[in-house]
């Protein structure tokens, strides 16, 4: 069975002040090869991503390569993110030396890690909003 996986345009981040925000507020995870930050919107929409690939990956070839595989990764999990997150995809050591499957793997496993920090980051803000000295 055929399932289809698109990635529509509204997916991407595309106001730098919105990724300045995730990378600012956001918190941050890593899983092998990538680096994911995550941050949480005020709605319930599907998950966004922007891609952050700077010249040290190398030329053109090798940086698109990189921009491939990050994005086919999360059009393929993009649907077992949470609701409601901007994530921000940075590659690490070796990405462009790895299958789709096992960057997907590590997509995965980071956006996991910074969605959690990113709840426990909001129930340490709260119990100190509510004046809670218990902590």
């Amino acid at each position: 069975m055929y399932v289809r996986l698109p990635l529509p345009p509204e997916s991407r981040i595309q106001r730098s002040k919105d990724v300045r925000s995730v990378f600012d507020r956001g918190r941050s995870a890593a899983a092998g090869p990538v680096v994911v930050y995550a941050r949480q919107r005020d709605d319930e929409r599907p998950p966004r991503f922007a891609l952050v690939v700077s010249k040290r990956w190398g030329g053109a070839v090798e940086r698109n390569r990189i921009r491939r595989l990050l994005r086919e990764s999360f059009r393929t999990s993009r649907h077992e993110l949470p609701q409601g997150f901007d994530f921000l995809l940075l590659p690490r050591n070796a990405l462009e030396q790895l299958e789709m499957s096992q960057v997907r793997t590590h997509l995965m496993r980071a956006a996991r890690r910074a969605v959690a920090r990113c709840a426990e980051a909001e129930a340490a803000r709260a119990e100190a909003a509510s004046g809670d000295p218990a902590a």
